[in-house]
């Protein structure tokens, strides 16, 4: 029987499947309360809660530790109607939630950035519960029917030792608060949960035909979903809502004397103006264990075609390699994960 490589595997790879060529063993696929409470002005108070810790619930499950909140206010719109004026409020508005996690969440989450990424639309209800650092939750902010409408995936550098993030953004169809004491946060091993994260410094790029060994750094790289005005479960049931979808460019830094196939690619595909089909590569970024030996998460590019490479800011007279910048469109992105990834 013939033997996969990964170049291979990296040429047949598609939408949806596994990353199995890539060291990413074990790979797996895809409360009602009251009404929210309006101030004077229209509008409830500019954070929905403070607490000392936040954990994310999926479906009555606790999924994970979350690093930071934001969004999720309550608004509505003050008009005045009648030759007598009198203010009205036609009805409230739900904000964003973003939030930001490390590693350590559960598989529902994992399935849902896939499926996100497929571009299924499937929206859940759940809650973020604030707790003090007694494992007590304060507060609750229950959210139904909602989107994953964004998924930033951290950068990559090997100087950082900040530990990486995830940020997700939800648009939900309606939000209600509630606190208090709600009882205590529901972590699998029974204990308060703790944000486990992984380090930027510690990845593995990929691209087919390319030399990735000497990549320092890579951006960000983002996927944005079902973006507009008005944003309804019922406007996202319609013919073409599902192809709404941005991904960001892919953008590296590398040294210049190390970055003579990336000049390559790039003479052959813009400056000869070859834009051909075979100008566009697969390939893949593997979030690494500390012991660099195996993947946390992965993200598989499909139609990377390169767009610019120029010469990075570097000060004269300091004494740095000087390093290149590359950047490239993706045409699709797929996600993975291990178990090491998970609760």
């Amino acid at each position: 029987m013939k033997t996969q490589t990964r170049r291979d595997f990296l040429a047949k790879t598609v939408p949806g499947t596994a990353i199995a060529g890539f060291g990413l063993s074990a790979l797996h696929p895809l409360f009602s309360l009251g009404s929210p409470q309006l101030t004077a002005t229209g509008t409830t108070s500019p954070r929905a809660y403070t607490a000392g810790r936040y954990t994310l619930n999926l479906g009555g499950q606790f999924a994970g530790p979350l690093n930071s909140v934001e969004g999720g206010n309550v608004t509505a719109d003050v008009i005045a109607k009648g030759p007598l004026p009198q203010k009205q409020i036609p009805g409230v508005k739900y904000a964003d939630i973003t939030m930001k996690c490390g590693m350590g969440m559960s598989r529902e989450f994992y399935e849902w950035i896939i499926a996100t990424l497929a571009q299924q639309i499937v929206s859940k209800n759940g809650a973020i519960d604030g707790c003090d650092f007694n494992n007590r939750i304060l507060t609750r902010m229950n959210w139904f029917n909602a989107l994953m409408t964004q998924v930033i995936f951290p950068a990559c550098d090997m100087t950082l030792q900040d530990p990486a993030m995830m940020t997700v953004r939800l648009t939900p169809q309606e939000i209600q608060m509630t606190s208090g004491n709600l009882g205590s946060a529901g972590q699998p091993s029974g204990k308060p949960g703790a944000q486990v994260n992984w380090s930027p410094a510690n990845f593995r790029l990929e691209i087919d035909g390319i030399d990735c060994s000497h990549v320092s750094k890579i951006e960000p790289v983002s996927a944005q979903f079902f973006t507009g005005p008005d944003l309804t479960q019922a406007a996202l049931s319609t013919a073409g809502a599902s192809s709404k979808k941005h991904f960001s460019n892919l953008v590296i830094t590398l040294p210049e004397a190390q970055a003579v196939s990336f000049y390559q690619w790039y003479r052959a595909a813009v400056v000869q103006g070859n834009q051909s089909g075979t100008q566009q590569r697969p390939g893949i970024l593997e979030y690494l264990t500390p012991s660099r030996n195996d993947a946390i998460f992965a993200l598989r590019f499909r139609g990377l075609n390169i767009l610019s490479f120029t010469q990075a800011v570097n000060t004269a007279g300091s004494g740095l390699v000087p390093n290149v910048n590359v950047q490239m469109s993706c045409a699709d992105l797929g996600f993975a994960y291990t178990a090491a990834a998970l609760a």
